[in-house]
Parts: structure tokens; sequence; C-alpha cells
């Protein structure tokens, strides 16, 4: 009997410190993206995937490290991940939008961006970097659209949206 309750207690302590693990990870990770630390925040979020494979933040996190990183296809790659655990988070969309730019995939970024605003129609940062998709690619019409549309979302938008 003592061996269970000290089996269990070790079980207990381990599975608090598992959980613990994790989150500290993903903040330490986060302290380090904001720090512009980006490849102490891989080696981070990469850890709290290790631990935690079944979370979306942690992909979705990684994927943002990459991506200010410059490595967008390892972005994507992470942000593929983010999308199958967690498909209704507008973000994940909008970052690998970002990243698929980066990569000149512009119609892949254009329905990224219409993604992420299908799930969250007030998500105006997605408008305008649609609308600055479209306007690299000669469609002015569609630029016109989403920039109108970004304005009448939040009309204090930058002088550049409005020009």
């Amino acid at each position: 009997m003592a061996n269970h309750l000290i089996t269990l207690i070790f079980w207990l302590i381990g599975s608090t410190s598992y959980a613990q693990t994790y989150s500290e990870c993903i903040q330490l990770g986060d302290n380090n993206l904001t720090s512009k630390n980006y490849q102490e925040a891989i080696r981070l979020y990469s850890k709290s995937i290790l631990i935690d494979s079944s979370q979306s933040e942690a992909y979705l996190r990684l994927g943002q490290a990459f991506l200010y990183s410059e490595k967008d296809k390892e972005a994507i790659e992470n942000f593929d991940k983010a999308i199958k655990l967690n498909p209704t988070d507008p973000n994940i969309y909008f970052l690998r939008a970002q990243s698929l730019g980066f990569l000149n995939d512009k119609y892949g970024a254009l329905a990224d961006y219409a993604k992420a605003i299908e799930l969250d129609t007030n998500y105006v940062e997605a408008y305008v970097s649609r609308a600055y998709v479209f306007l690299s690619l000669g469609i002015l019409d569609g630029a016109f659209v989403f920039f109108t549309k970004a304005i009448k979302k939040d009309p204090n938008q930058r002088p550049d949206v409005y020009f």
C-alpha cells in the first residue's frame, strides 16, 4: 500500500511539472520572440511540442518564430500543423498567408487571408494585407474593395490604406 501511495505522489508531481514545463516553455519562448531572440524562441517552442504535441498554440508560435527568422518553409509546415489541430483560428491563416507571400505564393496568400476574414469578419489587418496582395498582382479592383472594407471596419487606418 505504501508503494502505491509513493507511486501516486511521484505521478502527481510528474504530471504537474509536465503541465508547468509546457507553459514555462511557451512563456519563455514568448519572451524570446518579443526580444527578437528567434533561435532561442524556436528551441523553446520545439521543446514545448516535445512535451505536448496536441496544442495548436505551440505550432502557431513556432511557425511565427520561423516567420520572423525568415524561414518561411519551416513556418508554413508549423502553421499547417496548427491548422490541423485548430482549423478555426484566423491568426494561423493570417500568419501562414504572410509566409506564403514571402515565398511569392500570392494566390495562396490571398486564399489564407480570405479564410482569416471568413473566420473573423472584423480582422481588419487581414483585409489590408489582402488588399496589398491584390495590388502587387495588379488587380486594382480587388485592392480597392479590400482597402475600402478595412476602412469601413476601422476608419482609423494608416494613411497608406487611404492612399
